[in-house]
């Protein structure tokens, strides 16, 4: 892509974006419950993820081109303009993708060692948890559950295996106590809230420049945190014992929980959150009358979203000809299409009354 084609592209997906994650904010505050608003933000980070792909693989719709009224003079001085900007731009994009995936690729190594230096909980000693928790405790469908003493609180992965690593503090507490700990965690990992974890970091590296990204990353995983508090308390009587368990986790957590994973914190503002959200659901708190989406509904207005939005073209580019719809297919995806004799136009059909060689050339005369 041209450096002009680079800035169009950049900014047009970051106001695709932007409207992708409004809608899902939107779905959030009217969904039936977690679950629901957890589905959307999950189909918020894969179609963010496909309209990524779409950016740089595929033409974009280009409705209207509104240079063809602007003076050649001035347009020729933007062409200018994003010759020297746009790559710049493209790099800078490049080089924060690079260090956002760098620094996650660190957190996970690290969490990957603290995992492998982690000692396995014994099946004995484990056995009155999972009791307690009402969990299985066959070998086949029980995660396995390790201990360490280098972490204030517990926190779950799964990639190849479902891991839960408890810090070694935890088992003097009684049974009754740990289980809405063990349900709160395994839940996670019922809903495969880790690879959706792994989603949410893979667009907030894309996106590292986009406030929303990051506020869209917080709330999907208060979303996440809401439908395993929901099950570690499958009755208010327990409501007061979890409590204890979150505050008392959560206070030891803020200094050495490894980064990156599903803990069981999840920030300070994300604990009040919390809190006040299970003592009125203790309490009996009434919902709201006013019709909620549910999850396939929560799910399908995001999608509708992402498909809008995948419309949307920000027209920048200085020399983007108005005759034609599209823009120009991206180079790599042009060159490929060649190697299999697809033609595809990979390059601007510029107006004939545009001739810009002859501008350069009368506004170089100029200046002499």
């Amino acid at each position: 892509m041209t450096p002009a084609q680079w800035i169009e592209t950049l900014v047009s997906l970051a106001v695709q974006a932007s409207v992708v994650i409004a809608a899902a904010f939107a779905v959030d505050r009217r969904s039936s419950g977690p679950r629901a608003a957890g589905r959307a933000w999950t189909a918020c980070f894969a179609g963010l993820f496909v309209l990524t792909a779409a950016a740089l693989t595929l033409p974009r719709f280009r409705p209207f081109v509104p240079w063809d009224g602007v003076p050649v003079e001035v347009r020729w001085a933007a062409a200018e303009t994003e010759l020297a900007v746009g790559g710049a731009l493209a790099g800078l994009w490049l080089a924060g993708v690079g260090a956002a995936l760098l620094s996650w690729s660190v957190r996970a190594v690290r969490i990957h060692c603290l995992i492998g230096r982690s000692r396995p909980l014994e099946h004995e000693s484990l056995a009155p948890f999972l009791k307690a928790a009402g969990l299985p405790r066959d070998g086949s469908s029980a995660p396995t559950v390790l201990v360490s003493d280098e972490i204030d609180g517990p926190f779950c992965r799964q990639f190849h295996r479902q891991v839960i690593v408890l810090p070694i503090f935890l088992l003097d507490a009684a049974p009754t106590e740990l289980a809405p700990v063990l349900r709160h965690e395994c839940e996670h990992l019922r809903q495969q809230h880790p690879l959706q974890l792994f989603l949410q970091h893979g667009v907030r590296a894309l996106f590292w420049f986009h406030p929303a990204a990051w506020r869209a990353g917080e709330r999907a995983s208060l979303a996440r945190e809401y439908v395993c508090d929901d099950a570690a308390v499958p009755n208010p009587a327990e409501t007061a014992v979890y409590l204890r368990a979150l505050l008392n986790i959560a206070e030891r957590a803020e200094r050495r929980t490894p980064i990156g994973t599903l803990t069981f914190g999840g920030g300070a503002e994300a604990i009040v959150s919390r809190v006040r959200r299970l003592t009125a659901k203790a309490g009996g708190a009434a919902a709201s009358g006013r019709r909620r989406l549910g999850q396939s509904a929560a799910t399908a207005t995001v999608a509708a979203a992402c498909l809008i939005a995948s419309q949307i073209c920000v027209p920048l580019d200085a020399l983007a000809s108005s005759r034609a719809s599209y823009s120009p297919w991206p180079t790599w995806t042009a060159r490929t299409l060649h190697a299999f004799d697809v033609p595809v136009r990979d390059s601007e059909p510029f107006d004939a009354h545009l001739p810009l060689h002859e501008v350069r050339e009368k506004l170089q005369g100029g200046n002499r």
